[in-house]
């Protein structure tokens, strides 16, 4: 389980590595904007939640072999991923777009980890 520990930790530490080139990206695109920091740090968040979630229901799947865990962190997931992107979109335009760009900090760390990295020791 340590094994476990350590590859999600390094999948975390690089998600906040990419949001933080975001924001320094955003800093030469829009300027010091409060509201797009903060929206990408609650997509961030959401995003390593939700990856939370998802790796507990697979734990319970393999140790249960049932399939409800994975069904309700489904439905557990999805309205979180809906609600905060709704409450960055009614506090404006730009802390919206930061918390989608938010959502996509996981999935580019794990590209980065598998894809890009992998092949270059």
């Amino acid at each position: 389980m340590t094994s476990f520990l350590k590859f999600r930790n390094q999948i975390f530490k690089y998600s906040i590595l990419v949001a933080v080139l975001m924001e320094a990206g955003s800093l030469v695109v829009l300027g010091v904007s409060s509201k797009f920091l903060l929206g990408l740090v609650a997509g961030t968040a959401v995003t390593i939640v939700n990856f939370t979630i998802l790796e507990r229901s697979a734990v319970k799947l393999v140790q249960k072999n049932s399939k409800g865990p994975v069904v309700a962190g489904y439905f557990l997931r999805l309205p979180i991923y809906g609600g905060i992107f709704y409450v960055c979109l009614m506090a404006g335009l730009r802390s919206a777009v930061g918390c989608a760009m938010g959502f996509v900090t996981l999935p580019l760390a794990l590209i980065y980890i598998y894809g890009i990295k992998s092949r270059f020791p």
